[in-house]
């Protein structure tokens, strides 16, 4: 008898980001093995609510309107909203409940209060699993699997680099380390280097970003979000990336990797990783400087370890998770 999965998530497909393609990839793989999924997202919630001037209520509201999904679904599997359920964990007592903790709130570091909420939402859930070390070391959640995402294999064969072409993937916002690989691609040209670059990707510091390199006049163009990136990131001789996602996906395609970390939280975030060695993580615009001067191509580790970083794993991952007790 195939079981329902009901995930309860912020956003998902077709929305872009690292939660949103982490379901899309997942749903499938998990209906092989006998799961039938079902998403509820922050947009369904509100369809009716959104006029109210508390978010929270709003939630709580939609959440009521969606009672009898929770109620008749086998599994709830809650991707770091877990708020959302608090009014209702009472009429939910005997549902069997699970969390993926995904990301952070900030890359200085969680307060107190984010530390007690996430210690919360893994005392009160069925199981957990992590996306990273660091909700270990940093949130004090002892997972039961700790993943880092997982990557679509995709052909290396005909990848034919240009020297000089880098991309950045990801958010264009501080905890990415946006700015400073812009100001790192000015030192570079200042110093008479040659360095051209794409952004892959949106955000908050996009129109200040666009103002600078324009000042500057500064070798970078802005494609805003690209979907399947990873076909694209093959091209270019480095990434400028700080994220899970956008990490794997250029290991897969064999691209040395310049992460960014500026504080001790999101240099924890990153070296407490098994690709940290693979990978060039640097803290301020001089050192990006250095190790886009110095990149090397990746390790046959690297590619060996990717290889094995499939859906199909993570899937298993979340049935062991669902089939315990």
């Amino acid at each position: 008898m195939q079981k329902t999965v009901l995930h309860l998530a912020r956003r998902s497909a077709p929305d872009i980001g690292g939660v949103e393609s982490h379901l899309s990839q997942l749903t499938p793989e998990v209906e092989k093995l006998g799961y039938h999924s079902n998403i509820l997202n922050e947009a369904m919630l509100l369809e009716q609510w959104s006029w109210l001037p508390s978010h929270k209520l709003a939630i709580w509201l939609g959440m009521i309107a969606h009672l009898p999904a929770l109620v008749h679904t086998s599994i709830i599997h809650v991707h770091d909203v877990f708020w959302w359920l608090l009014p209702f964990l009472p009429l939910l007592w005997r549902k069997r409940i699970y969390i993926t903790f995904h990301g952070y709130e900030s890359v200085a570091g969680p307060s107190f209060r984010q530390r007690f909420w996430h210690r919360l939402a893994a005392h009160l859930t069925k199981g957990n699993i992590c996306i990273g070390q660091f909700h270990e070391s940093w949130y004090g959640v002892k997972p039961n699997a700790t993943s880092y995402g997982a990557v679509t294999a995709v052909e290396k064969a005909h990848r034919k680099p240009r020297s000089a072409k880098v991309v950045f993937v990801g958010r264009l916002a501080p905890d990415t380390g946006f700015r400073l690989y812009l100001e790192a691609v000015r030192l570079i040209q200042e110093r008479g280097g040659h360095i051209e670059l794409d952004v892959f990707g949106e955000g908050s510091e996009r129109p200040w970003a666009e103002a600078y390199c324009k000042l500057h006049a500064l070798p970078v163009h802005f494609f805003g979000f690209v979907p399947n990136a990873q076909l694209q990131i093959g091209e270019y001789s480095c990434v400028f990336a700080s994220q899970y996602l956008a990490i794997l996906e250029s290991l897969a395609v064999g691209v040395p990797i310049i992460a960014c970390a500026t504080t001790l939280f999101k240099q924890a975030y990153l070296r407490d990783t098994p690709f940290a060695s693979w990978i060039a993580i640097t803290t301020t615009p001089e050192k990006i400087m250095i190790a886009y001067n110095k990149h090397q191509p990746l390790s046959t580790k690297a590619s060996i370890w990717i290889r094995s970083q499939t859906w199909t794993l993570l899937a298993q991952q979340y049935d062991s998770l669902w089939s315990s007790r």
